[in-house]
Order: C-alpha cells, then sequence, then structure tokens
C-alpha cells in the first residue's frame, strides 16, 4: 500500500516549544507515513530530525515588511510557495498563527484535509487586530483544531464547531527521556527554561531568589532573548553575579534537568509549557506560577509540585524557602510528578495524533 504524505507548515526549526513539538511528531510519523516540514524561513533545526524527513523553505531570509500593501504581497507569495511544496500531499497540519491560515487556504486550493495547532493562549495573543479577524473567518473552515488545554478550546467554541475541536496536550521528548539519569548527584541549583521576554517574567524569580537566604544554592536561567540585558543588570544591581547565572540555550539541556535540585516557571501566561513536563519527567520538584493556560493542567498544587499567584513575589519566596530547605518535601513532589507526567509520553501523545490524521485521510 502506498504510504500517505504528510507535511508540516511553521515560520521555523530553531529553540522554542512549538518548534520542538513539530520535531518529535515529523520524527515519529515517519514510521507511518511520509512526512515534509515546510519553513517560511531558512534556517538551521535546533531539535534532532530523521534525514528521511524532507525540509523546503519559502524565503531564505525573513525581513519585517515595512507598510501593509508590503506585507500583503508577502503574505501571498507565501501561500504561492506554500501551494507549491503542498501539491501532492494527502495532509497538511499547520503550527501557529500565520502558518494555520496558509494551511487552511492550500488546503482548499488543492482540496485535501487541513489540521492547524494553536500554541499559545488566544487571551494574550499578541496578534493585531486584522490576524485576530482573520483568525475568526479562517480557522472554522479547517478540518480540525488541535489545542493544548480545555480552556482553550473554551475559546474557540465560541466560532467554531466543537466537532472540529480536540485537545492533545504536548509529548515529552522521547530523546531527552533516554537521556534521565537517576545515579546523578543533584546539587543545590534552582533551574528555569524559556525565553528572555517579558512573557516569561523570569525577573520576578530573580528578585526572589536575591531576596531570601539562598546560602549554597544557585540560580540557573537558561534561554535568550530582548530581556537579556535588563537580566543581567538586574544581577550585577542586586550584587548576585556569583549566584545567578545567564546560559544560552543549550542541546544538552538533559544535563542541566538531571543536576537540578528545584525547577521553578513565573510565566505570566503560557500556551502549555513544555519545559515544564520535561522537568518533571526528570522528577524535578517543581514550582509554577499558576498562570492561564497549562500549569494547573499539569501540576496539582502540593501533590506533585507547587502553585503560586502570577506575579505574587513573596508567595513564590515562600515557596522557595520550602523546597531548599524540606528534602523529605521534594522527594514526594519528585515521586508524584514522575508519574504524573507519565501519560504525557510521546507514543501516547503520537497515537491521538495518528487517530486524527487516519480520520481525516
Amino acid at each position: 500500500m502506498e504510504r500517505k504524505k504528510i507535511v508540516f507548515i511553521i515560520p521555523s526549526l530553531t529553540s522554542g516549544g512549538a518548534e520542538r513539538v513539530v520535531s518529535i511528531l515529523a520524527n515519529m510519523l515517519l514510521e507511518f507515513y511520509d512526512v515534509k516540514i515546510i519553513l517560511l524561513y531558512k534556517n538551521k533545526p535546533f531539535y534532532f530530525l530523521d534525514k528521511g524527513i524532507s525540509i523546503k523553505f519559502c524565503k531564505r531570509t525573513y525581513s519585517r515588511k515595512s507598510n501593509f500593501f508590503k506585507s500583503i504581497i508577502n503574505h501571498v507569495y507565501m501561500i504561492k510557495q506554500v501551494f507549491r511544496f503542498t501539491k501532492g500531499q494527502d495532509i497538511i497540519i499547520g503550527f501557529t498563527t500565520t502558518c494555520n491560515v496558509y494551511a487552511i487556504i492550500a488546503s482548499k486550493l488543492i482540496k485535501i484535509p487541513s489540521i492547524i495547532s494553536e500554541r499559545i493562549n488566544p487571551n494574550y495573543s499578541v496578534e493585531n487586530k486584522f490576524w485576530n479577524t482573520i483568525r475568526k473567518k479562517i480557522y472554522p473552515k479547517s478540518d480540525m483544531v488541535i489545542l493544548q488545554t480545555g480552556s482553550v478550546k473554551d475559546f474557540y467554541k465560541r466560532f467554531i464547531n466543537e466537532n472540529k475541536l480536540t485537545v492533545i496536550p504536548n509529548p515529552i521528548d522521547p530523546e531527552l527521556q533516554n537521556r534521565i539519569n537517576v545515579n546523578q548527584i543533584k546539587e543545590n541549583i534552582i533551574l528555569t527554561v524559556g525565553r528572555f521576554t517579558k512573557q516569561k517574567n523570569h525577573e520576578i524569580l530573580i528578585n526572589a531568589f536575591a531576596n531570601i537566604p539562598h546560602n549554597n544554592w544557585k540560580l540557573l536561567i537558561i534561554g535568550d532573548g530582548e530581556e537579556k540585558q535588563a537580566y543581567k543588570k538586574l544581577i550585577r544591581d542586586l550584587n548576585k553575579e556569583e549566584y545567578i547565572f545567564l546560559v544560552e540555550r543549550t542541546t544538552d539541556i538533559h544535563t542541566e534537568y538531571n543536576r537540578a535540585k528545584i525547577f521553578a516557571l513565573t510565566s505570566d501566561y503560557e500556551g502549555f509549557p513544555n519545559v515544564l513536563i520535561e522537568a518533571m519527567s526528570f522528577g524535578i520538584p517543581s514550582i509554577s506560577s499558576d498562570c492561564p493556560t497549562g500549569p494547573s493542567d499539569i501540576i496539582e498544587h502540593n501533590k506533585n509540585g507547587l502553585l503560586f499567584p502570577v506575579n505574587d513575589q513573596k508567595a513564590l519566596e515562600t515557596q522557595l524557602i520550602e523546597l531548599m530547605n524540606n528534602e523529605e518535601l521534594r522527594i514526594i513532589l519528585s515521586k508524584n510528578a514522575v508519574n504524573s507526567v507519565s501519560r504525557l509520553n510521546a507514543d501516547n501523545i503520537v497515537s491521538q495524533w495518528r487517530t486524527i490524521i487516519n480520520k481525516l485521510l
């Protein structure tokens, strides 16, 4: 029997949550289908991709369009490129808003099914009014919309038929799980991973750590982004350069997961935080802001992790002190964390995706 052909479309394959999920899905679905990935702009994949996956790109470089007219010309060009690369495929799968719109338009032109996947909380989307309007007009024409949480599904139920909405959480990367070292000696490290942006709110974690007795503990913040210099200045002003470290994103993140004693996520909002489920799969006792959306779908407070109100520095300080000084609690949360995220193993999540794909083929 001839293998069916599926194509993903995503802006890039640099480091990030959506990029990691597409990489996992593409690698594992290759066992069952021919897999192609369309990128809007040429870039080197940050995560491992099987050599059997075909990668195409619409343009070599990203350039922000200076006016509405040029932006429209660019979108038309991109849709033509997506159409060209999608011809001959059996189904197209979009990730992120712009690519979702392109995927739906291409699918209608070629007359194949489309699946789209929204990756961010729509209530906090940075898309402008134009794109929000386009999303409401175009998304209902997709054959299936994959969402990460029930609360995000509730948002889309307002303008998309509920039969087209399915909640599938993110998978834990099997490449990471293969590198869990249960014999690793843990160090007095509080770890967080995420882009250096206002949304991730690393600032509150830096201030909280600096404001508590941290003795021989260190805070490790892994990522990159526009707030990097501001964070460096804050750490310097707090005179904590010997205790708080900013580290570039690494493909060897498993090394840090294996040695950290505590993981902290302090975001103002999320879609479904990959780094939190990754940390918990490594058995790291985790603290997270109870932000919309994701953490409360993952953590049951005081059972498999701790939740604190968004932007509540005092509550965060209290929880950091408690975990730093209570080894027994860390052991309990660690064990429960591992058990609770086992449902998110890649085989289980990919099976759910296959069910949707096969239904539409």
